[in-house]
């Protein structure tokens, strides 16, 4: 018997999907009893995120949905429509992206005119 074929592989691992979904209910509850979000810890968040879906080679588009399938599941009372929970979600969407393409030109600039001068007098 062959295992089954898995046509898509997985954006994340088990472990790192399962801290991802604790983070984004933590967002959700705070956002659903009024407290803002701050960008800092969302930043800090998707960079690690994006950090390893770039490691696996994966596209961003990959991220956004797995980050919506996650939001959505933790719905527990109706509020998945609710302005608050839409507009907390595209913020957390917009700073994955704007983190996946920042870290992706880091890695891709060539250094700086000063680190090569740097370099070049030791």
């Amino acid at each position: 018997m062959t295992p089954p074929i898995e046509t898509s592989p997985k954006t994340l691992s088990a472990t790192s999907i399962g801290a991802l979904r604790l983070w984004l209910q933590t967002q959700r509850s705070g956002v659903m009893s009024g407290q803002p979000i701050h960008h800092g810890d969302v930043q800090r968040a998707m960079r690690l995120v994006c950090n390893e879906v770039r490691r696996r080679g994966l596209p961003v588009e990959r991220l956004i949905v797995l980050l919506k399938q996650q939001w959505f599941t933790l719905t527990d009372d109706g509020d998945g429509g609710s302005i608050k929970s839409r507009d907390a979600l595209e913020e957390i969407i917009r700073t994955c992206i704007d983190e996946f393409y920042a870290s992706t030109a880091s890695l891709t600039a060539p250094p700086s005119p000063n680190a090569r001068n740097s370099e070049a007098s030791r």
